[in-house]
């Protein structure tokens, strides 16, 4: 496990990148910021995977404001995501 010290030296190397969309003085996860953090992470990958998102739930508003950018979701061929792959998600097996 790198400490935060040692990211520093990483990222000074070129080797890795570390973004993230809270300050520092944000030490604790909320379900508000999960869902941000979600998004945003999101928005910075090229494809999306989503095993499984109930009716209603926080996943399923992500999948659809994912859905709305076009980006290429994918789930697994699941009675339980049928939803998903009916409202745009590709079946992966």
């Amino acid at each position: 496990m790198c400490s935060p010290k040692n990211f520093f030296k990483i990222r000074i190397a070129g080797t890795i990148l570390l973004l993230s969309p809270f300050v520092p003085r944000q030490k604790h996860i909320t379900g508000e910021r999960a869902q941000y953090r979600n998004l945003f992470v999101s928005a910075l990958a090229k494809e999306i995977y989503i095993f499984h998102a109930a009716e209603d739930s926080k996943t399923m508003t992500l999948f659809q404001q994912v859905l709305a950018w076009r980006k290429p979701i994918r789930t697994f061929l699941h009675p339980v995501n049928a939803h998903l792959i009916a409202a745009g998600a590709q079946a992966i097996r």
